[in-house]
């Protein structure tokens, strides 16, 4: 997973990857939204030219992105939004979530041992690990005094 600020990840992508615009909706802080986001998602995806076990994966990878959003970061609250922007460049399928809730660091959470966690018969703490097993690359930028969102880029390749 890639930290940066959002000076740097607007350069590397600028200079990298010409990203274009698929779509965008916008979700309250509320589970019952994850059944929107997940259609919307998928929809988009299939139309993209995803094939379906990638759909299936970045499907479950954001279901549990925006899980974590409206529990953990906005707390709930339905006054709050998540958005989605879609995106692709020629090789890969872009979803961008941003939230106005509190920053999180993803490097301060360490890889769970496996096996470990099922001998304990431990419950949740796996979505990072989720996250970084059924996407191709994740880039989290925190809120800061430059923009007013975190961002969450998921990226998955055709």
């Amino acid at each position: 997973m890639q930290y940066f600020n959002l000076t740097t990840i607007l350069s590397v992508a600028v200079i990298n990857k010409k990203f274009n615009h698929i779509a965008t909706l916008i979700a309250s802080g509320e589970y019952k939204e994850l059944i929107k986001i997940r259609e919307f998602i998928s929809d988009y995806a299939k139309k993209s030219g995803l094939d379906l076990k990638k759909i299936d994966e970045l499907v479950l990878a954001v279901d549990e992105a925006c899980s974590n959003l409206i529990h953990y970061s906005i707390n709930f609250d339905n006054t709050r939004t998540i958005k989605i922007d879609l995106e692709n460049t020629d090789d890969e399928f872009v979803v961008n979530i941003q939230d106005d809730g509190k920053p999180f660091n993803p490097e301060s959470v360490k890889s769970p041992n496996m096996k470990q966690y099922f001998l304990e018969f431990r419950k949740g703490g796996l979505g990072l690990h989720i996250l970084k097993n059924l996407t191709d690359e994740i880039i989290y930028i925190p809120s800061s005094n430059q923009q007013d969102r975190n961002v969450l880029k998921l990226l998955k390749k055709y």
